[in-house]
C-alpha cells in the first residue's frame, strides 16, 4: 500500500513540479505594445501572442499580467485608447492584423482598417532606436495605402509581390474569402481541368484582383537558412502566407514546395516562385510572411513550464492542423525575439553643442575651415587637419525617381551603418533630402564611435540654368538663393519646407550643424550658359563681406562668389555659425588651357576659384571642389597620358597640376569607375566608363583613390554610394524610355552601376549550374533537347540544353511580321529579329533593318563614319550590336575628321565568373548552357511594360510599340528545336522592381583602402 502511495505522490509531483518551476521562474518587465484592427468575437486572433507573453513571465511596466484586451485597434473606440499614450516609450511593437473589419456607421456598413502614417511613423522610430518590432503576415496589405505599405515593407527588408495563398483541405469548403474570389475560382473550375474539391492552394493578388486555385495537396514547408533557436526545420505551413521578396533584409527562413508540373506552369505564368521568404529580420526588426499568430485552441492555462516544449513534440503536423506550426516554429521563435530583447532606457540624447573657436578676432561656434592644403577640423582644443575619405549619397533608388524620395528611415540607418564601417569620415549629400536623412544622421552620430561629417549641397536648378542662358536673371537669382539659405536653415533643425513635386519637404528639426563639415554650392556648369553669363552680364564684380572677387573674375565667378556669400552671412546672421564653403566644378570649365583639346566645348570657358577670396570677416574659408574622372574629358588621358604608361598615370599628373594651379584646398568630391555591362567612354588602360566587372571596380577606385592622397588634395569622395537606376548616357538616352527607367536596371548604361551597393537580384546565376532552373517548363523542345526561357529587370536568360556540343543558332523575335526568315539554317514562316550563334565563342546580331545604331549613326548622323542600314524587309542580314563611345571630329577650319568615331561591339558574348556582370554566357564546352541578354540588346524600351522601339523607319528615334512577348526557334546542329511553329515567352509586367541590396565588392576594397594611409 505504501508503494502505492508513493507512486501517487511521485506522479502528482510531477504533474505539480512543472507549476513550481513556472512559478520560481523570474518574471521581465517589458513595454509591449500590440496593434491588431480585425479581432472578432472569438479572441483568436492573437490569443497566442497574449499565451506566450503571460507563459515567459513578462509583465507590463505596471507588474500587471498581459490580458488579451490589451491591444490597439485605432478604428475602434473602445480598444486601446489608453495604450497609443504607450506606444511611443513601448521596448516591443507586434503588429499582428491590420486588415480591420465592418463598422456599422449612420446604419451604413463600412469598412475601416489598415496602416497609418502614424503606425510607420512609431516603427520607423522604434527600429531607428533598436527597439524590437514584430510584425506579420497582412500587417501592410490592403487596405493599407500603397506607398505606406512600401514604406512599412522598406523597414523589415522585404518587398510584397502584391500576392497571397493559403492552403485548404478542400476546396468546396472555402472560409475567410471575399465574394467576388469565390466568383473567379468558380469560373476557373468551370474548366475540365480543375476541380473546386479536395486539397489545394488559392492564390490572390491584392494589386491587380486576380485569384485562381491550384489542385495541390504538396505541403508548403517552411525552412531555416539559419540557426532555427529550438524550432523545428521543415514543418508544413496550413494558413494564409504572403509572397515577399527580400529588399535589403536578412532571410531567416524560406517557404519550399515542389508542386505538380501543372501548379509550376501556373505558378511560373504569373511569375511566382517555388521558395520565398517567411522570416525576414533587419536590425531590430522582424516580419513574418504568414498569419503565424491567429491560430486556434490556444490553451486558457500558462502557469506550467515546458507546456511548449511538451506540444511541440507531440503535436501532430498534419494538412488539417492550425497549430502545429505555432508550437513548433512560432511560440519558439516568438520566445528567443522576446528573451533577447531588453528594456530601452527612454532618456533623452543629449546634443554636444558646436564648439567655439577665435580666428581672425572673431568668436564663433565652428567645426570646420579651410587650411593650406586641406580642411581642418577643430577637435581637443585645436585645428587639426581633416582629409575627406568619403562617398556620395544620391536620392535613386530602384523603382523610383530622385524626384519622389522613396528612401526610408529605415534604409538611411542601415547604410550610415554600413558608411561607417566602411571607414569613411564624410558623405555628400547633393540637395536636400527628406527629414529622415537628417534624423537618421543625428541618431546614428549620437552613438557613433567615429561620426561621419555631413558635406551639404546647395543645389541650382539645372534646367532654368541651360534654358535661360543667364543666371544673373532676377527670378533665378532669387530661386537661387532662397535654397541656399534653405539648406542652411535645415542642417540647424529650423526648416519647413512646403511640399513642391519633386523636391523633398517636410518639417526639420534634427540639428545636425556640429556634424556638418562644409557647404558645396553648385551643379557641374554647362558652359555655354557660362559663357552667355559673362557677356550678358559684362563688367560684373563682386565685393561681400565675407567673400569678394579678384579684378580679373569674370561675371559668372562673380555670380558664384554672391551666392556663397548669401549664404555664409544668413547662417551667421541667423546662427552665429561658419564653416568651409566651396563651388562644385569639371574639367570642362576648369581654369587650366588645353589647347590641343579637339572638342571645343570642353575648353570653351574656364571657372577660376582663385580669382574668389575669403574675407578676414569669414573664418570658414573656400575650397575649389571639382568631379574628376580619368575618361572624361578625353584631354586626361591625351594631353596628360604618354606611351610608356601603364594605369592612370594620366590621372595623376592632371591631378597634380590642378593642385599646383589653385591657391586653397582642392578636394575631389566626385571620382569613380562604374561597373556596367555597357560602355560610355574610353579611359587610359582600362580605366573605362563601363563594361568593367565588380572586381576590376574595386581595383580601379582605389587606385583612383591612392592618386588622389599622393596627390595632396583635400581628400576624395567615391561617386556613389547606391546604384540608380534612373540614370541614363548619351550613347542610350535615346532608346530607353525617361518616364519609367528606375522600374528597370540597365546594364548597358554605364551611369546607373557606380555604386558601391548593387541591387540587380539575378534570378538565374550563369555558371553552368541547371539547379536554379528547377521548376521551369521549357518553351520549345525536340528530341530530348530544350530551350528554357526566363527574366528580372535586368536580363532575358535562355537554358538550352544539347546532347552534345554542336553549332547552335537561336532565332529571337519581338516584332510581329518583321525580321529575316532564314536565320542560318532556319527557314521561318515569320522572320525573326534577333540572332544568337553559339558556337567556340558566341554572339548576338541583329536583322539590319532593325539596326538602330546604324539607323541612328548612320543616316541621321551620317558625319558618324557608320554605314547606314538598309530598309529593305527579309533581306537576310544581320549586323553586329553597337555602341557608340565617341563622336567623330573635324577639324573646324578644313572640316577634316582628326579624330575618328569610336564604336563597341556590345554584341559579343562573354564567359567569366558566376559572378560578375560581363559575364554573359556559361561554359561553352558543356552540352547544357545558360545566356543572359541584356533588354536593351533587344531594343527594349521598358521591359516592365513590354515597350519595345517600333518602326523607326517610319516614326523615327523615338518609335515604340507593345511587345506581347519573344518567339524563339533554336537549331543544334540539323536539328530544329521545336520540330514545328516557334516556341514563346512572355513575362509579367511591373510597376515595382524587385531587387536584391547587396555590397559590391569596390566596398571592401575601398574599405581597405580608406583604412590604411591618411588619417
Amino acid at each position: 500500500m505504501k508503494r502505492y502511495k508513493w507512486i501517487a505522490f511521485i506522479v502528482v509531483l510531477l504533474i505539480l513540479m512543472p507549476f513550481g518551476l513556472w512559478l520560481l521562474q523570474k518574471e521581465k518587465t517589458l513595454n509591449v505594445v500590440l496593434f491588431d484592427y480585425t479581432v472578432g468575437k472569438d479572441e483568436r486572433e492573437h490569443a497566442g501572442t497574449t499565451w506566450l507573453l503571460n507563459y515567459l513571465k513578462i509583465r507590463n511596466q505596471s507588474g500587471d499580467e498581459y490580458q488579451y484586451t490589451d491591444y490597439i485597434n485605432r478604428y475602434d473606440g473602445t480598444q486601446g485608447a489608453q495604450m497609443l499614450k504607450q506606444a511611443k516609450n513601448a521596448d516591443v511593437l507586434l503588429f499582428t492584423d491590420t486588415y480591420g473589419k465592418s463598422y456599422t456607421v449612420d446604419e451604413k456598413e463600412e469598412h475601416r482598417g489598415g496602416l497609418t502614417a502614424e503606425d510607420v511613423d512609431l516603427a520607423t522610430d522604434a527600429i531607428s532606436k533598436g527597439k524590437t518590432v514584430v510584425a506579420e503576415f497582412n500587417t501592410a496589405a490592403s487596405p493599407t495605402a500603397s506607398d505606406r505599405s512600401s514604406a512599412f515593407h522598406q523597414l523589415f527588408g522585404t518587398a510584397w509581390t502584391g500576392w497571397i495563398g493559403r492552403f485548404f483541405p478542400d476546396l468546396s469548403e472555402l472560409q475567410g474569402l471575399d465574394q467576388t474570389v469565390e466568383e473567379q475560382l468558380k469560373v476557373q473550375a468551370k474548366e475540365k481541368a480543375y476541380k473546386l474539391s479536395g486539397p489545394g492552394y488559392v492564390f490572390i493578388n491584392d494589386s491587380t484582383g486576380e485569384s485562381f486555385f491550384v489542385n495541390d495537396d504538396t505541403p508548403l514547408l517552411y525552412k531555416w537558412d539559419k540557426n532555427q533557436h529550438r524550432a523545428k526545420d521543415e514543418v508544413r505551413y496550413n494558413y494564409w502566407f504572403e509572397i515577399l521578396e527580400l529588399d535589403g533584409g536578412e532571410q531567416q527562413a524560406y517557404f519550399s514546395w515542389k508542386p505538380s508540373k501543372q501548379t509550376q506552369a501556373m505558378l511560373r505564368a504569373r511569375q511566382l516562385p517555388l521558395e520565398f521568404p517567411a522570416y525576414v529580420t533587419q536590425g531590430s526588426a522582424h516580419y513574418f510572411a504568414g498569419d503565424y499568430t491567429d491560430v486556434a485552441e490556444i490553451p486558457r492555462y500558462y502557469r506550467y513550464r515546458g507546456l511548449d516544449w511538451f506540444r511541440k513534440q507531440f503535436i501532430l503536423d498534419g494538412a488539417k492542423s492550425e497549430s502545429a506550426f505555432f508550437w513548433k516554429v512560432y511560440a519558439p521563435t516568438l520566445k528567443r525575439i522576446l528573451e533577447d530583447t531588453k528594456p530601452m532606457e527612454q532618456a533623452a540624447i543629449k546634443v554636444k553643442p558646436l564648439p567655439t573657436a577665435t580666428v581672425n578676432n572673431q568668436t564663433l561656434r565652428t567645426r570646420a575651415r579651410s587650411g593650406q592644403d586641406t580642411l581642418e577640423m577643430y577637435q581637443d582644443g585645436e585645428w587639426k587637419p581633416y582629409f575627406v575619405k568619403g562617398v556620395n549619397v544620391g536620392l535613386g533608388r530602384p523603382g523610383a525617381f530622385p524626384g519622389e524620395h522613396a528612401i526610408s528611415r529605415n534604409e538611411y540607418d542601415r547604410w550610415l551603418k554600413q558608411m561607417g564601417e566602411l571607414g569613411i569620415n564624410t558623405i555628400r549629400i547633393y540637395t536636400l533630402h527628406p527629414p529622415a536623412f537628417y534624423d537618421a544622421l543625428k541618431a546614428y552620430n549620437a552613438t557613433a564611435k567615429q561620426p561621419i561629417y555631413l558635406m551639404q549641397g546647395m543645389w541650382v536648378e539645372e534646367k532654368p540654368f541651360e534654358e535661360l542662358k543667364n543666371a544673373y536673371n532676377p527670378e533665378f537669382l532669387k530661386m537661387t538663393d532662397t535654397e541656399a539659405k534653405r539648406m542652411v536653415d535645415v542642417i540647424h533643425g529650423n526648416a519647413v519646407v512646403k511640399e513642391v513635386v519633386g523636391h523633398a519637404s517636410g518639417t526639420y528639426t534634427s540639428d545636425v550643424s556640429q556634424y556638418v563639415s562644409a557647404f558645396v554650392f553648385g551643379i557641374e556648369w554647362l558652359p555655354e550658359t557660362v559663357v552667355e553669363t559673362n557677356k550678358k552680364n559684362n563688367g560684373t564684380r563682386f565685393e561681400g563681406k565675407y567673400i569678394t572677387t579678384t579684378k580679373n573674375a569674370s561675371p559668372f565667378e562673380s555670380w558664384l562668389a554672391g551666392r556663397m556669400d548669401t549664404a555664409t552671412a544668413h547662417e551667421l546672421d541667423q546662427y552665429e555659425t561658419t564653416r568651409p564653403i566651396g563651388a562644385t566644378n569639371w574639367p570642362t570649365t576648369d581654369p587650366l588651357a588645353h589647347p590641343e583639346e579637339v572638342e571645343e566645348e570642353q575648353d570653351l570657358v574656364s571657372i577660376d576659384f582663385n580669382h574668389l577670396k575669403a574675407t578676414k570677416n569669414f573664418a570658414g574659408g573656400l575650397f575649389a571642389s571639382y568631379h574628376i574622372y580619368p575618361y572624361y574629358p578625353s584631354f586626361i588621358k591625351d594631353e596628360f597620358g604618354k606611351k610608356t604608361d601603364a594605369g592612370s598615370e594620366s590621372y595623376s599628373r592632371y591631378l597634380k597640376k590642378m593642385k599646383a594651379y589653385h591657391e586653397m584646398p582642392l578636394l575631389v568630391s566626385e571620382f569613380g569607375i562604374p561597373s556596367s555591362r555597357g560602355k560610355t567612354h574610353l579611359g587610359p588602360n582600362g580605366f573605362d566608363q563601363g563594361h568593367v566587372s565588380e572586381e576590376k571596380q574595386g581595383e580601379l577606385v582605389a587606385n583612383l583613390y591612392e592618386d588622389i592622397v599622393k596627390a595632396k588634395t583635400a581628400g576624395g569622395l567615391v561617386f556613389i554610394w547606391q546604384d540608380e537606376w534612373f540614370k541614363r548616357t548619351w550613347n542610350t538616352m535615346d532608346y530607353d524610355d525617361a518616364d519609367t527607367r528606375p522600374r528597370w536596371s540597365n546594364v548597358q548604361t554605364s551611369e546607373q552601376h557606380f555604386g558601391m551597393l548593387g541591387f540587380l537580384r539575378s534570378d538565374i546565376v550563369i555558371d553552368g549550374k541547371m539547379d536554379d532552373w528547377e521548376g521551369y517548363a521549357p518553351v520549345a523542345q525536340n528530341n530530348d533537347q530544350a530551350i528554357y526561357m526566363t527574366s528580372d529587370e535586368a536580363y532575358l536568360y535562355l537554358r538550352i540544353d544539347r546532347k552534345q556540343v554542336e553549332q547552335t543558332t537561336i532565332a529571337l523575335s519581338t516584332k510581329p511580321n518583321d525580321g529575316n526568315q532564314q536565320v542560318g539554317d532556319l527557314m521561318l514562316e515569320e522572320g525573326a529579329e534577333y540572332r544568337l550563334l553559339i558556337d567556340e565563342k558566341a554572339r548576338i546580331d541583329v536583322d539590319e533593318r532593325y539596326d538602330i545604331f546604324r539607323y541612328h549613326y548612320g543616316l541621321k548622323m551620317p558625319f558618324e563614319m557608320v554605314s547606314p542600314p538598309n530598309e529593305e524587309k527579309n533581306s537576310g542580314k544581320f549586323n553586329p550590336i553597337y555602341q557608340m563611345l565617341d563622336y567623330a571630329r573635324r577639324d573646324p577650319v578644313t572640316k577634316k575628321i582628326v579624330k575618328p568615331a569610336v564604336k563597341w561591339d556590345t554584341g559579343v558574348l562573354h564567359e567569366g565568373p558566376a559572378d560578375s556582370i560581363l559575364t554573359d554566357i556559361s561554359d561553352l564546352s558543356q552540352p547544357s548552357i545558360e545566356v543572359r541578354i541584356p533588354w536593351m540588346v533587344l531594343n527594349m524600351r521598358d521591359p516592365s511594360k513590354h515597350e519595345i522601339i517600333g518602326d523607326f523607319w517610319k516614326e523615327g528615334l523615338e518609335a515604340k510599340m507593345v511587345t506581347e512577348g519573344i518567339e524563339v526557334t533554336g537549331q543544334v546542329g540539323t536539328t530544329r528545336i521545336p520540330e514545328v511553329d516557334r516556341g514563346f515567352y512572355s513575362w509579367s509586367k511591373w510597376t515595382n522592381p524587385q531587387q536584391k541590396e547587396q555590397l559590391k565588392p569596390v566596398y571592401e576594397t575601398m574599405r581597405e583602402a580608406f583604412n590604411k594611409g591618411v588619417n
